[in-house]
């Protein structure tokens, strides 16, 4: 159903339904159980006042998700607590892909479109692979084989 289409209660309920795995984000990133919570509050009440605006949003949990992330990445970048992709993925890139930074997009352009947005989310932005799976609408096993595909070709390529 589409965030606009849906009745307050149904929407109550889907952010209910989705609560535990937005908690589980924000902590994630953060590193503390106050801030995740503050940061999942901050975005369900955003997501509630721009739901008139949202006419595309099909998948709300996703949607919510994604404004989780967001919340949660400017609150580290605010505080200065982020950290570059480049370090975020160093240990499944070959040598020279962390040092010259045109070795990254050059090693990621040797992906499917699907593997390049699992590579993304799982490795740069460092979602688990079951939150990777809710994201994309896959199931966790499908998104670990296309992230060790991924992770091959990389190794493969990197080698050229």
């Amino acid at each position: 159903m589409h965030l606009t289409a849906m009745t307050d209660h149904e929407l109550t309920e889907a952010i209910e339904a989705s609560y535990d795995a937005l908690l589980h984000r924000a902590w994630t990133l953060l590193h503390n159980g106050e801030e995740a919570r503050d940061a999942v509050q901050q975005a369900v009440l955003q997501a509630w006042e721009r739901r008139a605006d949202r006419r595309d949003i099909e998948n709300v949990g996703g949607y919510l998700y994604g404004m989780v992330t967001h919340v949660c990445l400017h609150r580290l970048r605010d505080s200065g607590r982020h950290t570059a992709a480049h370090e975020a993925i160093a240990a499944t890139m070959p040598l020279y892909a962390t040092t010259d930074p045109f070795g990254l997009e050059h090693l990621l352009h040797s992906l499917t479109d699907l593997q390049r947005r699992v590579v993304q989310l799982h490795d740069i932005e460092g979602y688990s692979c079951i939150e990777v799976a809710f994201k994309l609408g896959r199931t966790p096993v499908a998104v670990r084989k296309q992230l060790a595909l991924a992770h091959k070709t990389m190794r493969e390529y990197g080698k050229d």
